[in-house]
């Protein structure tokens, strides 16, 4: 993503308030200016009235008309110590701080959040938000700010814990488990690690940890998620797992066999495998699968969405039974759907897997599972041409008919 704007101007409010244009700082004064910059960047290209902002840095001023005055003076100051960056705009109700996109560095956190890019976003934080600006004026921004950095933290760690290497993350959670004791889903990432890493006394000491310093600082018990979680490390259960249906061998069938392979050896991450019920399409995909999965070492997965039927397994449930078999635990997958396909996106970003769509519906069905990433291969199979994912995804179809016997000594290509 782009580090400025329009103009060559950037405007940071994620650290030390700064504005530079043209890879020059442009000094902001202190004081109201800084305030005043700071109020309007943060509602940025929205109108902040100027009633707000002068019960915000002006309430001691009993003179209303007095007080508007004093803001007009002030945002003239401001505009003139911002020369040549052109960005308060006066409006019938307020002002406005115009910010051309990707010029926020609190804009681009929250879109790299959004598509799930957790390491990126949280690499826009230069410290606490807004260091060198008078907090008062600034009320409630400060924390939701610092919630929002928590938030999206606690997702990166629950993508990096999926992905694996649950030790190298144990030491950063434990100084977040003291930095803020009583938020509750680091002390469950910290047992989850833990667990992973085969420390499960020392899982377990934790969640004691949590029980007794919640009872004592709040009368409360852990929440039902790390209660959940305890109980799932003491009773040793394992992750669920999707592999590829048994019982589906037959003859296999060389030219579709080579087809599915060649696709994938020319850079096509995505294959339609389409044709009528009956034609043998998920016996095809299972073989080719089972004999190519040595390619895939981060994982071949197999859905059934069932979407012939009359109760189909929806993009979103699909999502969160691979993030589940992927390692995410079950209490840290998200209950939004946006968020949910975010961390599905990201979990998968970096592996090499093989993921199979059997019995999709149409191409809506599988959109949102799509990963958007070569590494991931992904094969969705289906009784209709799927015409929209070939043509804005680049699909490439695989055309299966009635079955033709095609004997082949194996396909240990790849």
């Amino acid at each position: 993503m782009t580090m400025t704007g329009k103009g060559g101007v950037e405007f940071r409010v994620l650290g030390p308030l700064e504005v530079e244009h043209a890879g020059e700082v442009v000094p902001v004064p202190p004081g109201k200016s800084r305030v005043l910059l700071a109020l309007l960047l943060l509602r940025a290209n929205q109108v902040v009235s100027a009633d707000e902002l002068v019960d915000r840095m002006w309430s001691g001023i009993s003179d209303h008309r007095r007080a508007l005055a004093t803001l007009h003076m002030a945002i003239t100051r401001l505009r003139h110590a911002l020369r040549p960056v052109d960005v308060i705009r006066t409006v019938t109700a307020g002002y406005r701080a115009e910010v051309g996109e990707g010029a926020l560095d609190l804009d681009r956190f929250r879109e790299l959040a959004h598509r799930g890019s957790y390491a990126a976003a949280l690499a826009q934080w230069r410290g606490e938000p807004l260091a060198d600006v008078p907090q008062a004026p600034l009320g409630e921004y400060r924390a939701l700010l610092d919630e929002e950095r928590l938030s999206v933290l606690e997702r990166r760690i629950d993508a990096d814990l999926a992905v694996g290497h649950p030790g190298r993350l144990v030491t950063e959670l434990r100084d977040l488990v003291i930095r803020y004791p009583l938020r509750e889903r680091f002390r469950a990432q910290l047992m989850t690690a833990l667990h992973q890493s085969g420390e499960t006394a020392a899982a377990l000491a934790v969640y004691e940890e949590s029980r007794l310093l919640l009872a004592e600082e709040l009368g409360l018990d852990p929440d039902l998620r790390l209660r959940a979680l305890h109980q799932r490390i003491v009773a040793g259960s394992g992750v669920p797992d999707l592999r590829l249906p048994d019982g589906l061998a037959g003859v296999p069938r060389l030219a579709l066999v080579d087809e599915l392979s060649n696709a994938v050896d020319e850079g096509f991450p995505l294959l339609a495998l389409v044709g009528p019920e009956g034609v043998g399409k998920t016996a095809l995909a299972v073989q080719w699968a089972g004999a190519v999965r040595a390619s895939f070492p981060d994982g071949t997965l197999f859905l059934d969405l069932r979407g012939h039927r009359p109760d189909p397994v929806d993009a979103a449930e699909a999502a969160r039974a691979v993030l589940v078999a992927c390692g995410v635990p079950a209490e840290r997958v998200p209950h939004d759907p946006e968020e949910r396909f975010a961390l599905y996106r990201s979990v998968l970003a970096d592996r090499r897997a093989l993921l199979v769509l059997d019995a999709a519906r149409d191409a809506d069905h599988v959109r949102p599972l799509l990963p958007g990433t070569p590494s991931c291969v992904v094969v969705v199979i289906s009784r209709h041409p799927l015409v929209s994912l070939v043509a804005t995804h680049g699909a490439h179809p695989v055309a299966v008919g009635a079955h033709r016997t095609e004997m082949s000594e194996g396909v240990a290509r790849y």
